[in-house]
């Protein structure tokens, strides 16, 4: 077997934290042996898993800078989901400082015209450097190619949230790495612009295109999906939802959950695994969002997820933007453990990886969709 190369991650954040627990377990190529934050950021000297104020587990963040690359072969750059012309610039420079100490660079991120243009002139001048985009969708790949909708063939699972955080993605990566194990293959389409590490597709570089309206979106990730489905004959496909999937009340519109409804219409799915702040996750309102999601995203709720955040009220009041805090989990398991379960539909914790329970839960819905074929 070939030998691992040791990488390091920069710049991490809470959004990056499932990919950190379980990077060594999703590929073969690299070894996770640093994580790097910025200065300032709270997260250094700490473990990783304080980004989530979940239990440690074992890998503490540094200082990103020379004196902490020893042992380092590459760098891994990962762009954050809130893009912009200036965090591509400066992913760009982070690139050419880690290149002049040195290492080899790869630089992940979601497509964007100014950072393909930036880092294909820093290839020319470092060959140690390589940029990971989302290139299995590209411009060209429809072109001359008729429109045509079309319901995928194999089950869909989307992974929604009420208020956007990590446990959507750390759902899937539990989930791909289980079905793994038994040898069934899923097809994972996710928003990390990391994901490409690990065999995810993503929906960015149609979502996030200004050459298309929005129903031409929608088209074209139903037809970019299906062609997945036809290339890579997955059993099912696993879907983190790109924004919050609802509006969260009038003074925090968070974002009216377009996203999300134009990607359930381009893919039509048949389960919906949402993640729920614990507060909320209780069967009264667990129930009323499950009515909800079947009308506005074609299928009710079939499994709940109690998310360790809590809202903040008085900063979503003052700015408009949502804004939420992780609590510590022995707080909310604490929680969720008091609440049963509403009309058959169960709330799980996916931080709490010795429990199956979720996996076993899935492998039944898809055991009962195959039934019903």
């Amino acid at each position: 077997m070939e030998d691992r190369k040791p990488v390091g991650i920069f710049p991490f954040r809470a959004e990056l934290l499932p990919i950190v627990k379980r990077f060594d377990q999703l590929q073969s190529k690299f070894i996770l042996k640093r994580v790097f934050s910025y200065p300032g950021s709270g997260l250094v000297g700490k473990d990783a898993a304080y980004a989530c104020n979940q239990p440690d587990i074992g890998i503490e963040v540094e200082q990103f800078g020379e004196d902490n690359l020893q042992g380092i072969e590459t760098v891994i750059l990962v762009n954050p989901l809130e893009k912009s012309k200036k965090t591509d610039e400066h992913l760009i420079q982070l690139s050419k400082t880690s290149l002049q100490h040195g290492r080899s660079v790869l630089l992940c991120c979601n497509f964007t015209d100014s950072v393909v243009e930036l880092a294909s002139e820093l290839k020319k001048s470092f060959p140690n450097f390589a940029f990971s985009f989302d290139d299995n969708y590209s411009k060209e790949r429809s072109s001359g190619k008729a429109m045509y909708y079309k319901r995928l063939d194999v089950p869909v699972i989307l992974f929604g949230s009420l208020v956007k955080n990590p446990d959507t993605l750390e759902t899937i990566c539990y989930l791909n790495e289980y079905f793994s194990k038994i040898d069934m293959k899923c097809l994972v389409i996710s928003n990390t612009s990391a994901g490409e590490l690990f065999g995810f597709k993503n929906l960015s570089p149609i979502l996030d295109s200004k050459d298309m309206s929005d129903s031409t979106k929608v088209e074209e990730m139903n037809r970019y999906a299906n062609d997945l489905v036809s290339e890579l004959n997955p059993s099912f496909v696993l879907v983190e939802a790109p924004d919050a999937v609802m509006r969260f009340n009038d003074m925090t519109p968070n974002g009216f959950g377009v996203l999300s409804y134009m990607v359930s219409q381009a893919l039509q799915p048949d389960y919906l695994i949402c993640s729920i702040p614990f507060e909320l996750a209780v069967p009264e309102m667990v129930k009323a969002l499950s009515k909800d999601f079947e009308i506005r995203l074609g299928t009710p709720i079939s499994a709940a997820l109690a998310s360790n955040i809590v809202v903040d009220s008085a900063e979503n009041l003052q700015t408009h933007v949502m804004s939420s805090l992780f609590v510590p989990m022995s707080y909310s398991m604490l929680k969720l453990s008091q609440e049963p379960c509403a009309d058959h539909i169960p709330i799980f914790s996916v931080i709490n990886e010795n429990d199956p329970r979720l996996f076993m839960h899935v492998t039944n819905l898809l055991a009962i969709h195959l039934d019903r074929r």
